[in-house]
């Protein structure tokens, strides 16, 4: 945000693509993998990729993947232009970045208490416990009378963003049996990957249609009730 703001968008795309291919580079060189190719025949095929997509332990599990990222995808590219809309005079990227930087801050914080706390708790207690209160903190920017509390009340979701991601990563991992792991993280990014396109097309179709103040109040909605549907079904 602050780089949009003072140099430009452009230049932002640049400068992100440039840390990236550091970020490759620093993989390529410093990063070291003991690879073992599979025998011949152990491959993986579509029919096995399907089977564990489709079996009851992973298809609701994959189900709610999609829509933990449809939710904060859909009001990401909202942020921005709410902000503009509440206070035309500020710089509404930087203050869409200080907006994720906080949530950011705080979902690394929350990772930690969530990996503290995982021996003592069920990990669908606290994914369950993390849709409810993302979902809830969503609202209060529905009536939000300032840029301030807007920013406020998305960090806070960063205290719950962190459950989201250990517990649900965590199940993905105790869905499948150890030697189908790789697949179960396959087609569970397939699924992440999935919401994180569909959020922002949901979002910018909403947008006009019920206002950018309603986009909060739906994504809100679509986290409690991803919060019952893994309470009633999820095992």
């Amino acid at each position: 945000g602050v780089l949009a703001d003072t140099f430009g968008y452009q230049a932002t795309f640049y400068i992100t693509g440039a840390l990236l291919f550091l970020g490759g580079l620093v993989i390529l060189f410093f990063t070291k993998e003991e690879f073992v190719r599979p025998p011949a025949g152990e491959s993986v095929s579509m029919g096995s990729l399907l089977r564990l997509a489709t079996s009851k332990q992973m298809l609701p599990l994959l189900l709610t993947l999609l829509v933990l990222q449809v939710g904060p995808q859909m009001i990401n590219p909202v942020i921005p232009v709410f902000i503009r809309e509440m206070d035309p005079g500020t710089r509404a990227a930087t203050m869409s970045g200080v907006a994720f930087g906080l949530m950011g801050v705080a979902a690394a914080i929350s990772s930690l208490a969530a990996a503290r706390i995982g021996g003592r708790i069920s990990l669908k207690t606290i994914l369950v416990v993390s849709c409810l209160g993302t979902g809830l903190l969503y609202l209060p920017p529905v009536w939000a009378g300032g840029v301030a509390q807007v920013i406020f009340f998305i960090a806070l979701t960063g205290f719950f963003k962190g459950g989201l991601m250990a517990s649900s990563s965590a199940l993905v991992g105790l869905s499948a049996s150890g030697d189908q792991q790789g697949i179960a993280y396959g087609v569970a990014q397939s699924a992440n990957a999935l919401g994180i396109g569909l959020g922002p097309l949901l979002g910018g179709i909403l947008a006009p249609l019920i206002g950018l103040r309603a986009v909060f109040g739906v994504a809100g909605g679509l986290f409690m009730m991803i919060g019952v549907f893994v309470y009633r079904l999820l095992t």
